[in-house]
């Protein structure tokens, strides 16, 4: 298995513990799992595709990666850190159905140096 180099911001922190109620440790943990299996924007069905669209302009160049009820936002430049955590509101919940859960993340991961 790769080594996944991911980094957290501030917000990111303050919002996994505010809607996840995890700390940075499992928060981290989770969001390397979101970012191998989560399923990206293009991948969900219309109304649920719209409001994420409409989340990720918050975000220019962002990947937002949906798994169970939360869109894990990610910045995958200069180097890829999660920057948000969103839950998505109860009036898409329906469309989850339709998720398989199977991610395709849409930038490559990096790998840990043999050093």
């Amino acid at each position: 298995m790769t080594c996944l180099y991911l980094h957290l911001t501030a917000h990111a922190v303050r919002r996994g513990a505010e809607r996840l109620q995890l700390n940075q440790e499992r928060l981290l943990a989770r969001a390397a799992h979101v970012y191998r299996h989560g399923t990206p924007l293009q991948d969900c069905p219309g109304p649920l595709r719209t409001w994420l669209e409409q989340e990720a302009r918050l975000h220019p160049g962002s990947l937002p990666l949906v798994r169970g009820r939360q869109v894990f936002v990610f910045a995958p430049l200069p180097r890829l850190t999660l920057v948000t955590v969103v839950l998505i509101p109860k009036p898409f919940m329906a469309h989850l159905r339709h998720l398989t859960g199977v991610g395709r993340a849409c930038f490559p991961q990096q790998h840990a140096s043999k050093d």
